[in-house]
């Protein structure tokens, strides 16, 4: 019931894409990206100069806006976990936390052997508050859903080869909650589901 009536759903199993991340990664690596449970919203309210992390998978960056936020959907499994910093921390959350507390990877030598970590640039532009309209998707992965109403740009980071594309959103609903970030014990910051989405 998520996908518009005129969708169209094709399967394709057994096929191996050497653009999709999940063909890069573990067998114990993919069973916290493959979706076992239900597919829900994770929102954040974004700020320019702000970033948010999929696991050590994909991350994004709000460099520019016309607006004071946007808002961010994440569409991705829900045992990958959701981590926010500011873009200048960025480097050093992959240095010190890819393949510890942002997994998958799992280690640092797996990092490693995903190789190049690579920027994307897309420019994006919305009209509405009340939902998403454009998303940025990694193949394999899930996407993020932005919405605005105005411009940005955004810096998108993932592993060289992996297919990441920018389309009109798939899913324009949002969580009825904003994740909340907090910094844990390892000093860095992660997501909580709290608070109104009220713009």
């Amino acid at each position: 019931g998520a996908l518009p009536s005129q969708a169209k759903l094709f399967d394709t199993p057994d096929l191996l894409h050497p653009y999709q991340i999940t063909t890069r990664l573990t067998r114990e690596e993919q069973k916290l990206v493959y979706m076992t449970k239900e597919l829900k919203p994770r929102t954040y309210r974004v700020k320019a100069g702000h970033s948010i992390h999929i696991a050590g998978l994909k991350r994004l960056d709000v460099e520019e806006t016309s607006l004071d936020t946007i808002y961010v959907t994440v569409w991705a499994s829900p045992y990958l976990p959701l981590h926010m910093s500011k873009v200048e921390n960025a480097s050093k959350m992959f240095q010190g936390h890819f393949g510890h507390q942002l997994q998958p990877p799992i280690g640092e030598k797996r990092v490693e052997e995903l190789e190049n970590w690579v920027r994307m640039e897309f420019h994006v532009g919305g009209n509405s508050w009340d939902s998403s309209s454009v998303d940025i998707a990694a193949a394999g992965l899930g996407w993020f859903a932005i919405g605005l109403k105005g411009e940005a740009v955004l810096g998108v980071w993932t592993y060289e080869g992996v297919d990441v594309v920018h389309r009109s959103s798939l899913i324009p609903c949002r969580s009825n909650t904003f994740e909340q970030c907090f910094k844990n014990r390892t000093g860095h910051r992660t997501g909580e589901g709290t608070g109104s989405l009220v713009h």
